[in-house]
């Protein structure tokens, strides 16, 4: 909780650079649903979208389509022990990298034909590996090879493909 203090503080010092008689645009990122660190990065995810404060001059933007997200309001951000940041939309894409301009896709679960609702809601790593929490169950991701491992949707006492909201 102090680190989300800080970094609130760090965004609301960013918004208060425009002197006055200046244009500026102030964004509202009031609901602040998750926070991550990739070096020189400090990415937030709110209702409204992505932020970033970036390096020592803590340079503050929010990122959207036109900077090259999937869409603009993920439904969840998280960040690796090895530096990366992942992702996740509501129709299963993947985006992942360790700056906001190198940002990849992976499709492979918003491409299955075998499910409607594909929702990423949660990620966790270990190691290599990365689960991601979906709609329809988990799929175990291999980060240096970037490609799926397994897909589980059939959990003990569960029905067939049901909704996994997190993994730990």
């Amino acid at each position: 909780l102090p680190r989300v203090g800080l970094i609130l503080g760090a965004f609301v010092w960013a918004q208060g650079g425009v002197r006055i008689g200046e244009c500026g645009m102030y964004s509202c990122n009031l609901f602040v649903v998750a926070v991550g660190y990739t070096p020189g990065y400090v990415w937030g995810l709110s209702t409204e979208g992505v932020f970033v404060v970036e390096g020592e001059g803590m340079r503050y933007r929010e990122l959207s389509r036109v900077s090259g997200l999937h869409e603009n309001v993920p439904t969840d951000l998280y960040t690796t022990a090895q530096g990366l940041v992942f992702l996740g939309y509501k129709e299963g894409m993947v985006q992942y990298g360790r700056t906001p301009e190198d940002l990849q896709s992976w499709g492979d679960i918003a491409a299955s034909q075998f499910y409607t609702a594909r929702r990423i809601w949660d990620f966790a790593a270990w190691g290599d590996s990365l689960a991601m929490a979906t709609d329809f169950g988990v799929v175990v991701w291999h980060i240096r090879r970037r490609e799926a491992l397994s897909t589980i949707v059939q959990l003990p006492g569960r029905p067939f493909a049901s909704p996994v909201r997190k993994v730990l």
